[in-house]
């Protein structure tokens, strides 16, 4: 089983104990999973179609677009485009500048309160 993401593990884990399997149902399923697993990956540099290209290289050409959008607002530091996409694909742990989209009730539409609300989360 050690040949299983840690998060895949841990779903087996869940149901077995749930659905109350056996120990030879379990490594049935275990078996079962790993081959499943086994057959999703791919080789370096194997081709694997038009369309994981075209969903992987659109998002990133979208993001590289937005990032022009943020050039020359005072204050606001943000890794966007291909740095962003690389953070990503190299899943790494901390980014370089976090972001987040928060979306306020009508009550906090003021630009006062809204500084005030970006100030508080910037101190956590």
């Amino acid at each position: 089983m050690n040949s299983l993401p840690v998060s895949i593990r841990k779903e087996i884990e869940e149901y077995a104990e749930k659905h109350r399997l056996t120990d030879a149902k379990k490594r049935e399923l275990v078996e079962f999973v790993k081959e499943i697993y086994r057959r999703s990956m791919y080789e370096p540099e194997e081709p694997i179609g038009v369309v994981t290209a075209q969903s992987l290289s659109e998002p990133a050409t979208q993001m590289t677009m937005r990032t022009y959008h943020f050039a020359g607002i005072a204050g606001i530091q943000v890794t966007l485009g291909l740095p962003r996409m690389m953070e990503i694909f190299d899943a790494r742990k901390e980014p370089r500048t976090p972001t987040m989209t928060i979306f306020l009730k009508d009550e906090y539409q003021d630009i006062e309160k809204v500084k005030k609300i970006a100030e508080q989360i910037r101190e956590v």
